[in-house]
């Protein structure tokens, strides 16, 4: 039913549940932070092509996320003020990409959250 109303919506939903059904904690971060460099770059292509509603769709997107990542951080560890910095600095930034995006500073942005995910995707296949 879904497919046939939006097929995005239900390709994204079904990469969800792939991913996430069985996931680890550590595996939901990494399909998360995939998820937002994804959005982030969509968010470019949409300003590039001067889609509004792109734009907007991307930043929503991009602060649900970034939300989800900061109510997930174990408190307690000695990188969370990191994580929580990052991610209220990122959800700042994508808020005030709202009337102009930051082209520049959204790229670092997702070449930041690239290599984060890279990080922790391959301290996934390290032996304790």
């Amino acid at each position: 039913m879904l497919a046939a109303n939006d097929p995005r919506a239900a390709y994204r939903q079904s990469n969800f549940d792939a991913r996430v059904n069985g996931g680890t904690p550590q595996d939901i971060v990494v399909y998360c932070l995939d998820e937002l460099s994804l959005t982030l770059g969509q968010l470019r292509q949409a300003d590039m092509r001067g889609n509004r509603a792109g734009r907007s769709d991307a930043i929503t997107r991009g602060i649900a996320i970034l939300t989800a990542l900061e109510m997930g951080v174990d408190r307690e560890t000695e990188l969370a003020a990191s994580l929580l910095h990052f991610y209220e600095g990122s959800r700042r930034l994508l808020l005030s990409s709202v009337a102009t995006t930051q082209v520049e500073a959204i790229e670092a942005l997702r070449s930041d959250v690239i290599e984060i995910r890279d990080a922790l995707a391959l301290a996934r296949t390290l032996p304790n």
